[in-house]
């Protein structure tokens, strides 16, 4: 696998993770929600948890892979096409909310005391449906047929401390509920953003499919 592909398909998946940490939903909201109850360390931790289940994902997925790239060739099209597939769904779920005036906002429930955000970080991630199918899918429809160890090391790598930068981030930034409601005010243009973001990402990758 040439350096500069290898190097594209990594700054791709940073893309899509970084897209996928920034998109309004139960991964985002605990994390608030954990900072506003418990200040930046119960974020942090709970983005944590987010994190390494971010990590386990990646790594079943990767393995997964090697065995329908080996076993079952031909399922390698229908895997990307479920990949693109899923982006435009999203694009669909970032647009609508652009498009709604209100949205439901709803943080799933934590466990009480500060030893258990971590627990409650890799509950959400574990729970969440859109992670498990984003995994399944998306990154899975990322990984180069001629991958080579090193390159999933990365992956892997990748798919930890993004998110993990990224809920930093969040917890930093919007730890103070006065910067909560602002975020929200604004979430319909950023839903706008997301929209448009995943349909080119997803039309990038038909076109490669296609060629």
């Amino acid at each position: 696998m040439p350096h500069t592909d290898i190097l594209f398909s990594l700054l791709t998946m940073s893309g899509i993770l970084a897209l996928a940490w920034m998109t309004p939903g139960p991964n985002m909201l605990a994390v608030i929600d954990s900072s506003l109850r418990g200040g930046w360390s119960a974020g942090f931790t709970t983005g944590l948890g987010i994190s390494t289940g971010n990590v386990v994902w990646s790594i079943v997925a990767i393995a997964g892979s090697d065995v329908v790239f080996r076993e079952f060739p031909q399922l390698i099209l229908a895997i990307q096409l479920l990949g693109c597939a899923y982006l435009l769904y999203l694009g669909y779920r970032s647009l609508k909310t652009a498009l709604t005036p209100s949205a439901d906002h709803r943080v799933p429930e934590a466990p009480k005391g500060r030893s258990s955000f971590y627990a409650t970080g890799l509950i959400v991630i574990f729970t969440n449906p859109k992670a498990i199918l984003f995994f399944a899918s998306v990154f899975t429809a990322l990984i180069p047929p001629d991958a080579s160890p090193t390159w999933k090391i990365a992956a892997v790598f990748l798919s930890g401390v993004i998110p993990t930068l990224g809920h930093t981030f969040t917890t930093t930034v919007l730890s103070r509920p006065r910067m909560v409601e602002k975020y929200y005010a604004k979430q319909r243009y950023i839903s706008a953003v997301f929209a448009v973001a995943f349909f080119l990402i997803a039309l990038n990758l038909l076109t490669k499919l296609m060629s």
